[in-house]
């Protein structure tokens, strides 16, 4: 567990404050979506961007007193339904003109006012938790309860590497993973997102120091099965975790291909800002190494009011709206069913 000590600026203060920590602090980070696009996000889904100095605690969990385990209440709406359709198909427009060869597109579906004891208790209950699970409170906002399976930034600045993990590709569960491999749409979405990421490392990378480690490999979660590639980098003399995050941020699994116009046409087709969605949430010891994930399968938890949970699909020229709503409804069944009201 994490207790924050200090509160810092912004996203540049991680490089001047990470050889400052003591052997038991961390530098705790969220870069919102928009925040690291330089844009404006909305309040009501929390902070755009925090960066905590931490110490480590020991906590049993075991002994933390919390309500017995509750799924989220999730729901959407018939015409959000009707609306990502249109958003799909709109989509396609601008891939059948060149404008984008894949974009990410989500939806917002609603979760049902939770307490703060209830969303711990949940998080606690999950039986396999992911990768990058993390429950992370925010004073005067409420929590984000994160079932991320997708790594994003692996760095170690004094071997001077650094690796991505992009995820890409999507299967219900209980079908057979080994379909995403060959399937033409999925391994088209993968490969055009994997160039990308290589494209993004060599931009503070040693010229030819950008390697694809393995290609397309599945991971389970609890829901559905994802296509996983792993690409390094040997990074040039002097890089820094924020020039990696400028460099690399917002991740091109949620975005698409080419990037700038893929989110120019997500801020057209989407309804509302993403706020920590598909941001980037890291954690920084005095070693310089940096682990940190895309905010994916995450729910926003405000004390107050409803929360929310964003969920969304590559969508390329071969694309089925009513699949591709499937596909996003698979992928929130993380937390739960989802109602259609």
């Amino acid at each position: 567990m994490l207790d924050r000590v200090q509160t810092l600026d912004g996203i540049d203060d991680v490089d001047a404050a990470w050889a400052t920590l003591g052997d038991d602090e961390r530098i705790l980070f969220l870069w919102g979506y928009e925040a690291s696009l330089g844009r404006t996000g909305d309040a009501s889904l929390g902070p755009d961007c925090f960066v905590w100095r931490c110490r480590v605690v020991d906590v049993d969990l075991a002994s933390v007193p919390v309500p017995a385990a509750r799924l989220p209440s999730l729901s959407t709406k018939a015409r959000e339904h009707q609306a990502h359709l249109e958003r799909v198909r709109r989509c396609r427009e601008h891939l059948l003109d060149g404008v984008i060869y894949q974009a990410n597109l989500a939806h917002r579906l609603e979760v049902e006012p939770r307490s703060h004891e209830e969303g711990l208790a949940f998080f606690l209950g999950v039986a396999r938790p992911p990768v990058c699970a993390a429950f992370v409170d925010i004073e005067g906002f409420g929590s984000l309860v994160s079932l991320s399976p997708e790594r994003f930034l692996e760095v170690d600045l004094a071997a001077g590497t650094a690796r991505t993990f992009p995820i890409k590709g999507t299967l219900p569960r209980h079908l057979d993973p080994q379909q995403l491999r060959s399937s033409s749409k999925d391994q088209a979405e993968h490969v055009m997102i994997v160039d990308l990421l290589r494209n993004d490392l060599g931009k503070v990378a040693v010229v030819g120091g950008v390697t694809v480690e393995s290609l397309m490999h599945p991971v389970t979660t609890t829901s559905v099965h994802h296509l996983e590639s792993t690409i390094s980098a040997r990074l040039q003399p002097g890089t820094g975790i924020g020039d990696l995050l400028k460099a690399c941020a917002p991740g091109g699994s949620i975005t698409g291909a080419p990037k700038s116009s893929a989110v120019d046409v997500i801020a057209a087709l989407e309804a509302g800002a993403r706020g920590p969605y598909s941001g980037v949430l890291g954690l920084v010891d005095r070693a310089g190494a940096l682990r940190s994930s895309l905010l994916i399968r995450t729910w926003i938890r405000p004390d107050a009011g409803a929360g929310s949970l964003h969920v969304g699909g590559g969508i390329v020229v071969d694309s089925d709206p009513e699949s591709e709503w499937s596909e996003t409804l698979d992928k929130a069944r993380t937390f739960g069913p989802v109602k259609l009201v």
